[in-house]
């Protein structure tokens, strides 16, 4: 494995005319579906062995997050998305003023140049990591009543959109970001709260921010953090 990554390895040969793939464990004893341990095995067989696939879609679309992309030009990106046949990428849309702003408008112009769509692709509550650092106030709380930020359970840095304040600004942001460039579409499909498990996550279940927990008292006359709490009547086991 990679001493770093610890990623299994695969070492590559040439052997007279031909070449040799050595994969120094199983290829995939867990899941049976072949990407377990080398999800990237395709691309190794076409870019070494020159092995291309019998059949192939021309209308393919990809989830593409510039921020995991800085190390190959969006020219070189969408050349090969046009000759792999993709037809549309969904680009992560939290780069637009965080640590570095992405370059969108080069992203979409060479992409139709490509004959390739583009969607603004969003993840809210996230909204960014700068939005998280500028407006404190608006953080999102656990069940624990903590900022609901934790890599344990999601990279997303989630904001309270049940605060007008917080939801007005964010719209408005999305709105300027929106038509400032030249979008074939919005997608927001991925709208949801984090952890993807329930009450026995504590640690990260969400949304519990002030105005959730006011709205859910008016309408059931009990605080939801008392959910959480096992000396309640209302703990949830």
């Amino acid at each position: 494995i990679d001493k770093k990554s610890k990623i299994p390895l695969i070492a590559g040969i040439k052997y007279g005319k031909g070449k040799i793939l050595f994969l120094a464990t199983q290829f995939d004893p867990k899941s049976g579906y072949g990407y377990k341990r080398f999800p990237y095995f395709f691309i190794i067989l076409k870019n070494y062995l020159g092995i291309e696939p019998i059949v192939k879609r021309k209308n393919l679309e990809l989830y593409f997050d510039p921020g995991y992309r800085q190390d190959i030009s969006i020219e070189r990106l969408a050349k090969m998305w046009k000759i792999n046949g993709v037809k549309a990428i969904h680009a992560g849309a939290w780069h637009f003023y965080d640590k570095y702003a992405y370059d969108y408008e080069r992203l979409i112009k060479v992409c139709h140049q490509n004959g390739i769509l583009v969607y603004a692709w969003f993840e809210l509550p996230q909204v960014s990591e700068k939005f998280w650092n500028m407006y404190p106030q608006w953080r999102e709380k656990t069940a624990k009543l903590q900022e609901a930020h934790n890599p344990k359970y999601s990279w997303r840095y989630l904001m309270a959109l049940d605060n007008p304040e917080c939801r007005k600004k964010v719209l408005s942001d999305i709105k300027t970001f929106l038509t400032k460039y030249d979008w074939d579409g919005v997608n927001i499909a991925e709208l949801y709260f984090d952890p993807l498990t329930g009450f026995d996550n504590p640690d990260f279940f969400t949304p519990m921010n002030d105005y959730v927990r006011k709205d859910f008292n008016e309408k059931f006359g009990v605080d939801p953090a008392l959910i959480f709490d096992s000396s309640s009547d209302y703990y949830w086991e």
